[in-house]
């Protein structure tokens, strides 16, 4: 260091940069009411759990692949719950 308290790097590097980037999945320019990504991540996980559970692939590999994607599933399942559970006035009447 040469002493200065304020040294300034200047690479022209700014954190809030955009990049560019492609993207990989279309949902809000092609509307699709069936896609689901709470579904997405329970049957990407069951796909995954039941080739480990005949011997195909690599356990050590996508076993926690699989539990990361059912652990994404389960939080989006409650917070569907939990947003369902505020549209209610009471147990019998939705929110206006």
């Amino acid at each position: 260091m040469s002493g200065d308290s304020e040294e300034h790097f200047d690479d022209g590097y700014t954190a809030f940069e955009k990049w560019d980037y492609k993207q990989l999945i279309y949902v809000e320019e092609h509307p699709k009411p069936w896609i689901s990504f709470r579904q997405s991540f329970y049957r990407a996980s069951e796909v995954i759990v039941k080739n480990l559970a005949v011997g195909k692939g690599f356990p050590d590999i996508e076993g926690p692949a699989a539990v990361f994607l059912f652990r994404h599933y389960l939080e989006l399942a409650l917070k569907a719950l939990v947003m369902r559970g505020r549209m209610l006035e009471r147990p019998d009447k939705n929110a206006d």
